[in-house]
């Protein structure tokens, strides 16, 4: 995971900050990223990251001062672990579940379409 949270800024480097997407969570919609663009864009937040429950999810919008940090991230583990130390990430709290779930399994994708 680092290593594509390191490619994909590469790709970005005037960016503000930049939207990080999961493949595996196909029930994100557009209206989210707009919400977690507009928190950002208020200022004063490193990172801005969905919650679902008390429970903070994905998509996350990573700002610039990040890039450094994530630059140097390694390894399967992603931002989290940035991202909890952090005091100025920005939660916004949502009723689409879809932040928290994931599409590991065939049997996962079977239990999103019965929703």
């Amino acid at each position: 995971m680092a290593a594509s949270l390191r490619a994909g800024l590469r790709q970005a480097p005037d960016a503000d900050g930049v939207v990080v997407l999961l493949g595996d969570m196909p029930l994100i919609s557009p209206g989210l990223i707009d919400r977690l663009i507009e928190a950002f864009e208020v200022g004063g937040a490193s990172a801005v990251a969905p919650t679902h429950g008390g429970r903070r999810g994905n998509p996350v919008l990573l700002g610039r001062a990040l890039f450094p940090h994530v630059a140097r991230l390694s390894g399967d583990a992603g931002a989290r672990a940035l991202l909890r130390a952090r005091e100025d990430v920005r939660e916004i709290e949502t009723d689409e579940v879809g932040v928290v779930l994931d599409v590991d399994a065939a049997s996962d994708l079977a239990g999103l379409n019965r929703r």
